[in-house]
Protein backbone atom coordinates (compact mmCIF):
# COMPACT_ATOMS: atom_id res chain seq x y z
CA UNK A 1 0.00 0.00 0.00
CA UNK A 2 2.66 2.55 0.84
CA UNK A 3 4.37 1.94 -2.46
CA UNK A 4 1.11 2.45 -4.34
CA UNK A 5 0.81 5.92 -2.66
CA UNK A 6 4.68 6.76 -2.97
CA UNK A 7 3.70 6.25 -7.11
CA UNK A 8 0.53 8.32 -6.62
CA UNK A 9 2.50 11.20 -5.55
CA UNK A 10 4.50 11.21 -8.42
CA UNK A 11 4.13 11.32 -12.41
CA UNK A 12 1.25 10.24 -15.11
CA UNK A 13 4.40 7.38 -14.92
CA UNK A 14 3.30 6.31 -11.23
CA UNK A 15 -0.25 6.37 -12.48
CA UNK A 16 0.09 4.02 -14.75
CA UNK A 17 2.39 1.70 -12.55
CA UNK A 18 -0.32 1.71 -10.39
CA UNK A 19 -2.57 0.50 -12.89
CA UNK A 20 -0.52 -2.03 -13.53
CA UNK A 21 0.11 -3.34 -10.28
CA UNK A 22 -3.60 -3.31 -9.39
CA UNK A 23 -4.26 -5.32 -12.70
CA UNK A 24 -1.75 -7.77 -11.86
CA UNK A 25 -3.26 -8.36 -8.95
CA UNK A 26 -6.81 -8.52 -9.93
CA UNK A 27 -5.95 -10.15 -13.11
CA UNK A 28 -2.65 -13.04 -12.66
CA UNK A 29 -0.93 -12.52 -16.52
CA UNK A 30 -2.35 -8.80 -17.38
CA UNK A 31 0.96 -7.48 -17.25
CA UNK A 32 2.34 -9.85 -19.36
CA UNK A 33 -0.09 -10.01 -21.97
CA UNK A 34 0.82 -6.00 -22.80
CA UNK A 35 3.82 -7.21 -24.22
CA UNK A 36 1.62 -8.73 -27.04
CA UNK A 37 1.38 -6.33 -30.13
CA UNK A 38 -2.04 -5.04 -30.00
CA UNK A 39 -4.45 -4.04 -32.85
CA UNK A 40 -4.36 -0.38 -31.17
CA UNK A 41 -0.65 -0.30 -32.05
CA UNK A 42 0.72 2.98 -32.57
CA UNK A 43 3.65 3.43 -34.59
CA UNK A 44 5.84 0.49 -35.73
CA UNK A 45 7.30 -2.29 -33.33
CA UNK A 46 10.89 -2.78 -33.78
CA UNK A 47 12.93 -5.76 -34.33
CA UNK A 48 17.18 -5.13 -33.66
CA UNK A 49 19.47 -5.97 -35.50
CA UNK A 50 22.54 -6.97 -33.50
CA UNK A 51 26.34 -7.41 -32.74
CA UNK A 52 25.64 -10.69 -31.76
CA UNK A 53 24.26 -11.79 -35.74
CA UNK A 54 20.50 -12.03 -34.11
CA UNK A 55 17.23 -10.79 -35.03
CA UNK A 56 15.84 -9.20 -31.67
CA UNK A 57 12.76 -10.52 -31.04
CA UNK A 58 13.87 -13.48 -33.21
CA UNK A 59 10.21 -14.33 -33.41
CA UNK A 60 6.94 -11.75 -33.46
CA UNK A 61 2.85 -12.43 -33.65
CA UNK A 62 1.56 -8.97 -35.33
CA UNK A 63 -2.04 -8.39 -36.22
CA UNK A 64 -2.68 -7.56 -40.14
CA UNK A 65 -1.77 -3.67 -41.22
CA UNK A 66 1.27 -3.55 -38.74
CA UNK A 67 4.55 -2.10 -39.47
CA UNK A 68 7.51 -3.35 -38.25
CA UNK A 69 10.94 -1.01 -38.70
CA UNK A 70 14.17 -3.26 -38.57
CA UNK A 71 17.07 -1.46 -36.91
CA UNK A 72 20.51 -2.16 -37.14
CA UNK A 73 21.65 -1.83 -33.65
CA UNK A 74 25.25 -2.98 -34.23
CA UNK A 75 28.09 -0.73 -34.11
CA UNK A 76 30.30 -2.26 -36.71
CA UNK A 77 28.11 -4.15 -39.28
CA UNK A 78 25.80 -4.05 -41.86
CA UNK A 79 23.05 -5.79 -41.64
CA UNK A 80 19.66 -6.83 -43.89
CA UNK A 81 16.22 -8.01 -43.52
CA UNK A 82 15.09 -10.04 -46.36
CA UNK A 83 12.45 -12.65 -47.56
CA UNK A 84 13.23 -13.22 -51.11
CA UNK A 85 13.87 -16.88 -51.48
CA UNK A 86 15.91 -15.62 -54.58
CA UNK A 87 18.17 -13.40 -52.64
CA UNK A 88 19.21 -16.67 -50.24
CA UNK A 89 21.62 -19.19 -50.46
CA UNK A 90 19.49 -21.71 -49.26
CA UNK A 91 16.22 -20.67 -50.45
CA UNK A 92 14.27 -22.88 -47.99
CA UNK A 93 15.01 -20.78 -45.29
CA UNK A 94 12.27 -18.30 -46.69
CA UNK A 95 8.39 -18.45 -45.75
CA UNK A 96 6.24 -15.97 -47.36
CA UNK A 97 2.49 -16.59 -46.89
CA UNK A 98 0.59 -17.46 -50.26
CA UNK A 99 -0.09 -13.54 -51.77
CA UNK A 100 2.34 -12.01 -49.86
CA UNK A 101 5.42 -10.18 -51.93
CA UNK A 102 8.69 -10.92 -50.83
CA UNK A 103 11.18 -7.97 -49.15
CA UNK A 104 14.59 -7.12 -48.76
CA UNK A 105 15.77 -4.08 -47.10
CA UNK A 106 19.65 -4.35 -48.74
CA UNK A 107 22.29 -4.03 -47.01
CA UNK A 108 21.54 -1.65 -43.88
CA UNK A 109 24.93 0.14 -42.09
CA UNK A 110 24.48 0.63 -38.40
CA UNK A 111 21.93 3.12 -37.18
CA UNK A 112 19.96 2.68 -40.22
CA UNK A 113 16.29 1.58 -40.62
CA UNK A 114 13.61 -0.35 -42.73
CA UNK A 115 10.00 -0.84 -42.52
CA UNK A 116 7.59 -2.84 -43.93
CA UNK A 117 3.74 -3.16 -43.55
CA UNK A 118 2.44 -6.57 -43.15
CA UNK A 119 -1.17 -6.64 -45.34
CA UNK A 120 -1.20 -10.19 -45.85
CA UNK A 121 -1.74 -12.77 -42.80
CA UNK A 122 0.40 -15.86 -42.58
CA UNK A 123 3.83 -17.14 -41.47
CA UNK A 124 6.88 -15.05 -42.40
CA UNK A 125 10.41 -16.47 -41.91
CA UNK A 126 13.04 -13.84 -43.32
CA UNK A 127 17.02 -13.40 -42.84
CA UNK A 128 19.95 -11.46 -43.37
CA UNK A 129 22.27 -11.73 -46.20
CA UNK A 130 25.59 -11.67 -45.34
CA UNK A 131 24.69 -13.67 -42.27
CA UNK A 132 22.48 -16.58 -43.64
CA UNK A 133 25.18 -18.35 -42.49
CA UNK A 134 25.67 -17.44 -39.00
CA UNK A 135 21.89 -18.27 -38.94
CA UNK A 136 20.49 -14.48 -38.61
CA UNK A 137 17.26 -15.90 -39.36
CA UNK A 138 13.83 -14.30 -38.07
CA UNK A 139 9.80 -15.15 -38.06
CA UNK A 140 7.11 -12.47 -38.28
CA UNK A 141 3.24 -14.25 -37.82
CA UNK A 142 0.47 -12.10 -38.90
CA UNK A 143 -3.60 -12.16 -37.65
Amino acid sequence: MQLRRRLLKGTATGFAAVLALSAASFFPGAVEAQAQVSPVQTGPVIVEMTEEMTFDPPSLTVPVGTMVQWVNVSASMGHSATADPDRAFDSAIVVLPLGAESFDSGLLPPGATFEHTFDVPGRYVYFCIPHEDEGMIGEIIVE
